[in-house]
């Protein structure tokens, strides 16, 4: 995504901001009336949400809970540290419990950087979830990730993910019971869900 700049009079580097450097932003205000993550360095506003994306992001969220084991946790729309330079926020991430709270037994500082099953929800960012997001996320070794389509009603699954891709993507439609691959008591029917 960062490649130099060209101009008549000389080749531009952009240098990435950093996930720290971000997060200072978020804290001195920067972002306030702004809905945004940071993807590869850079500063990305985020896509408007529908209704339909609320109401099936309610719905897998309150399946999500109910179905989890007592470690892991879901979060939704919560930051993730997925690199030193992105940090999405994905719609669901069921992520270990144990690694929210530091040594001390005090919430930790740091966001998760690991996780079980990572959900985009798509509407008008389905081109962005299955190819830029779908990159950083198999960079970044998640090996469940799931991008539901709201218009189509269809998950599309990526597993097995070796570089900047998922050897494994598969589609599947509303009626598929679709189980995840490393939390198996979830699994998530979309027509079940709209029922």
């Amino acid at each position: 995504m960062l490649q130099l700049m060209q101009t008549e009079a000389e080749d531009i580097e952009v240098r990435p901001l950093r996930r720290d450097e971000y997060q200072q932003l978020g804290e001195l205000g920067f972002f306030e009336d702004e809905k945004v993550e940071l993807l590869e360095g850079v500063i990305v506003k985020m896509s408007p949400i529908n209704e339909p994306h609320n109401t099936l992001e309610a719905m897998l969220n309150e399946l999500l809970v109910k179905a989890v084991p007592q470690k892991p946790m879901v979060r939704p729309q919560c930051s993730f540290a997925l690199s030193d330079i992105s940090e999405p926020e994905p719609d669901l991430a069921i992520v270990d419990r144990t690694g929210l709270f530091a040594s001390s037994g005090a919430l930790n500082t740091e966001h998760p950087s690991r996780a079980y099953l990572i959900v985009e929800i798509a509407w008008s960012s389905l081109k962005k979830d299955l190819g830029l997001k779908a990159r950083l996320y198999a960079q970044a070794g998640i090996a469940d990730y799931w991008v539901v389509d709201v218009d189509e009603l269809t998950i599309t699954v990526h597993r097995d993910p070796s570089g900047e891709r998922y050897k494994s993507v598969q589609r599947f439609d509303r009626f598929a019971r679709v189980p995840a691959l490393l939390v198996p008591e979830v699994v998530v029917c979309l027509d079940e869900l709209t029922h």
